[in-house]
């Protein structure tokens, strides 16, 4: 008989989610929520905690630490929810292989570090993978080709995408481009390719002259 290890996990998400619900179905905050799940941003917030804290605190008898991604994976299905820069450190990775399937994600991220390898990026796949799923996750699709120029382009304005995220963002907009979905990023104070280690300054100039976008 097959035994499904994360079944127990699921279900006290689920339980987390459904009594929060309960608790404020009658609040105006829910009533006015534009949320499908009819909960807003703050309300998944607060329930799923930042550090986790609080979580391990409401669930800690009920292995709350490890349903705290699935919670996190509900909220993203449920509550179409996509402001992860509020909720502290968790693997982008498998939240993206949670809601779409490790076969999608992972094609996604060999395509675009094969790209970024052969102009020489030094970046291995588990430093760009979290960044190329944030990117996934925040168009909700793992599909590369239903990326567009508009998109990444308002990613870089995006919150979620602030900080180290924002960081490889332009070498992957590249890269993208350079596999035929969109136009290549547009050059800017804010733009900066993703950086090069262990390579040569000279070689790595002539490849961003090379690979640059035109003006």
């Amino acid at each position: 008989m097959h035994v499904d290890p994360y079944a127990d996990n699921r279900t006290i998400a689920i339980s987390a989610a459904m009594h929060a619900m309960r608790q404020d179905s009658s609040s105006s905050a829910a009533a006015n929520s534009a949320g499908p799940s009819g909960w807003s941003v703050q309300d998944w917030v607060d329930l799923i905690n930042a550090d986790g804290t609080e979580f391990r605190s409401s669930w800690g008898g009920q292995i709350g630490p490890n349903a705290r991604p699935f919670l996190i994976a509900y909220a993203y299905l449920l509550g179409k929810f996509t402001a992860f820069e509020r909720l502290g450190r968790f693997m982008r990775p498998s939240l993206a292989r949670r809601v779409f399937a490790a076969g999608p994600v992972d094609a996604a991220v060999e395509q675009l570090c094969t790209v970024l390898a052969a102009w020489g990026y030094r970046r291995d796949a588990q430093k760009l993978e979290p960044v190329v799923c944030q990117v996934l996750l925040l168009n909700r699709s793992p599909r590369l080709e239903d990326l567009s120029t508009e998109t990444l382009g308002e990613l870089r304005e995006s919150p979620a995408m602030g900080g180290q995220w924002g960081k490889d963002l332009h070498g992957v907009h590249r890269a993208v481009a350079a596999l035929g979905h969109t136009d290549p990023p547009r050059l800017g104070p804010e733009a900066r390719p993703a950086a090069m280690e262990g390579v040569p300054s000279g070689w790595a100039g002539w490849i961003e002259r090379r690979y640059a976008p035109r003006r």
